[in-house]
């Protein structure tokens, strides 16, 4: 009887884990930027990268334009895990950041 309890567990676990293999995922990313910046091209062709490499397995939807609130927003979103992903936003809540963009202040070097 145990052998037969122990084979019908096997099965019905064997069954369960089968179609986890072959689901999709959609993954939903966004930014703030409109179309045509580097930023969108980038998130355009990481989408197509994941398409292709996972067979189609995971679709990425990218969201541009702030169609899915401000950068804070989203990143907010993120946390909360409403969103897959998202690029920008770590000034909003990380100012020291903000050094790194200092090296842009001027057109000219020393």
């Amino acid at each position: 009887m145990k052998k037969f309890l122990a084979l019908v567990f096997v099965s019905a676990l064997a069954l369960s884990c089968s179609g986890a293999f072959a689901a999709d995922y959609e993954m939903i990313v966004g930014h703030a930027q409109p179309e045509g910046n580097p930023r969108w091209v980038s998130m355009e062709k990481f989408a197509a990268d994941v398409e292709k490499l996972t067979n189609g397995g995971v679709k990425v939807t990218v969201f541009g334009n702030g169609q899915l609130g401000t950068e804070k927003e989203m990143l907010e979103q993120v946390v909360q895990g409403v969103v897959q992903g998202m690029r920008g936003g770590q000034f909003d809540f990380s100012p020291r950041l903000l050094m790194f963009t200092l090296p842009f202040l001027t057109n000219t070097r020393a």
